[in-house]
């Protein structure tokens, strides 16, 4: 991942980004995994939850990381993220790309590699809250030259009336994951 001719481990990819760890290899093996608020590149500020996803979104041969740091939902209006990137690969121990762009995520609590559209890329699936007591779920789909696409198609109770995702989180509401797929297991 980070391009030090060392192989990287990368756990916790069937969750919902906040569990994600990231191993980065050295000489003598794997170092401790790096979580999403370190690999954030920034302090956390108060309590706000960070998610994160890797996978080579743009198709270049190199893991891409996708990561939103937002505080959690109180009160009926959605809080924009505080960092909502991805950071095209090889990146860094503290997670730094080599070039980064901005994703439209809103108010994300879990972020998880999918395949929406059953191609060969990787898409970024995202749990959000839309305010007024509706949650919803986004997706950027995978394969563009920056990596994940502008257009972000969002599915909520509005999209199928009767139907909130509910605040109860993101794991139930999220696709499978697809991490398997696009980067298959090892025996490291």
């Amino acid at each position: 991942m980070n391009n030090d001719g060392h192989l990287d481990r990368i756990t916790g990819t069937e969750g919902t980004g906040t569990d994600l760890g990231i191993s980065f290899g050295g000489e003598s093996g794997f170092a401790e995994p790096r979580t999403p608020g370190d690999l954030l590149g920034s302090s956390r500020e108060g309590d706000e939850q960070v998610t994160a996803a890797v996978a080579d979104f743009d198709g270049d041969g190199w893991l891409d990381l996708a990561i939103a740091a937002a505080a959690p939902v109180r009160g009926d209006d959605p809080v924009p993220p505080r960092v909502a990137e991805l950071r095209l690969g090889p990146f860094s121990d503290r997670g730094a790309g080599q070039r980064t762009d901005e994703l439209d995520l809103g108010t994300t609590s879990g972020l998880r590699v999918v395949d929406f559209d059953d191609d060969e890329h990787p898409d970024l699936a995202s749990y959000y809250y839309d305010g007024d007591g509706v949650y919803g779920m986004g997706a950027l789909l995978g394969g563009v030259e920056d990596g994940l696409s502008d257009q972000v198609e969002r599915f909520s109770d509005f999209d199928f009336p009767g139907y909130n995702l509910g605040p109860r989180g993101p794991e139930g509401h999220l696709p499978p994951s697809a991490s398997d797929r696009f980067h298959p297991a090892c025996d490291t």
